[in-house]
């Protein structure tokens, strides 16, 4: 069983599967949505998924396109939701709390990817590197 929640923790669900094969949208509308370069997600029949809160918190927001986003309205956060015929569930993959046997398998939209997504990275932190090291690193004036 894998847990996952929003934000907040207002959206909670579960998923009866001990394995998770994610893929990673680069198309702009999942780049608008996640605010970074792809959104990484898995799709899994409804059956194996559960709310287990609450879901009444839960808004959603249909793009002319069809592109369909539910989030939560306390915290904003994308929340899952049904695609396709309604037997399917789109679950955003940074909500999941115990992660045990996952790994991203597919990407798609690359032809729509953002162009810094394929520039060097010059430094790496395993942690954050605070504030102020961040803003000598994107070049920024001290304030």
């Amino acid at each position: 069983m894998i847990h996952g929640q929003c934000l907040c923790g207002e959206v909670t669900f579960a998923l009866a599967v001990d394995e998770l094969r994610l893929y990673q949208c680069h198309c702009s509308e999942c780049r608008r949505v996640s605010g970074s370069s792809a959104n990484a997600a898995a799709l899994l029949p409804q059956t194996q998924f559960r709310w287990q809160g609450d879901a009444n918190s839960i808004i959603s927001y249909r793009a002319p396109s069809g592109y369909r986003n539910d989030f939560c309205s306390q915290c904003g956060c994308s929340v899952p939701n049904t695609i396709g015929d309604g037997t399917w569930m789109w679950i955003p993959a940074g909500l999941l709390d115990n992660i045990p046997n996952i790994r991203r398998t597919a990407h798609i939209h690359l032809t729509s990817a953002a162009t810094w997504e394929t520039s060097e990275t010059t430094h790496s932190f395993d942690d954050s590197p605070g504030l102020e090291m961040l803003k000598q690193l994107l070049h920024l004036a001290k304030s």
